[in-house]
């Protein structure tokens, strides 16, 4: 029993040295903001990818499907805007970004088949809907977001 004990209380000695300078890890730190150069109102008519407003923080509100081209609304918490991407479009279908005050940004795709708007400032109360206009088929929307 003595020669059990004393390899009990050697292992139980290792293991605590083992872990006497174990600490757990630290939290991951939050992501921090994007560098975005328009937050809110000056965000207005701006290109989402020159301002930043692409990357980081940057997340898809709705998506849905019309026609076989797919419509996005995009939001950047980081720039409090909001603007559609349009993708397996061809030349002429648009891209629309709407507030609920009615202002309207797009752009229609003039070369490949993907685009996208020019923002909308999304703060509340405002909301944004995304659109996708195919001429001569008329167009769809997400909903106000």
């Amino acid at each position: 029993m003595n020669a059990r004990r004393s390899a009990l209380a050697t292992a139980t000695g290792l293991l605590v040295l083992s872990t006497a300078g174990w600490a757990p890890a630290a939290p991951a730190a939050p992501a921090p903001k994007a560098l975005v150069t328009c937050e809110g109102a000056s965000c207005d008519g701006a290109d989402p990818n020159q301002t930043g407003c692409a990357s980081g923080r940057a997340t898809t509100l709705e998506s849905k499907s019309y026609l076989g081209k797919g419509i996005r609304l995009r939001y950047n918490p980081d720039c409090r805007a909001a603007w559609a991407q349009l993708t397996e479009g061809k030349s002429g279908d648009d891209a629309l970004v709407q507030d609920d005050q009615g202002l309207t940004y797009h752009r229609p795709i003039s070369s490949g088949t993907d685009t996208y708007s020019p923002m909308v400032s999304n703060k509340d109360p405002r909301k944004a809907r995304a659109c996708v206009t195919v001429p001569g088929s008329g167009q769809s929307c997400t909903g106000y977001h």
